[in-house]
């Protein structure tokens, strides 16, 4: 099974982005997961604060731009799907 064998692989590591890459579709919507995928989860320094930053590809620039406009639903999305805030922001590349 490819779940099993991903979480294996990269949950030992980063157990969050294993479920976000495998749950993608349920977390942000069947609409936005044809869109864009998660790429990875890093922290960054923020105001002397550690905060969780996630990439993810688009499509395209249109598709860039409208995913930007839905970061924070998306945030809250992941955070009720793994159960606590997860991820602080979102980058979105093409």
């Amino acid at each position: 099974e490819v779940g099993g064998l991903l979480r294996r692989i990269i949950g030992r590591h980063q157990p969050v982005m294993a479920e976000l890459v495998l749950n993608w579709p349920k977390i942000v919507g069947v609409k936005y997961a044809s869109l864009a995928q998660p790429i990875k989860l890093s922290s960054m320094r923020e105001q002397s604060q550690t905060k969780k930053l996630l990439t993810i590809r688009a499509h395209n620039s249109a598709t860039a731009l409208e995913l930007s406009f839905q970061q924070m639903i998306m945030i809250e999305r992941i955070a009720v799907y793994v159960g606590y805030k997860a991820v602080d922001k979102i980058k979105v590349i093409i």
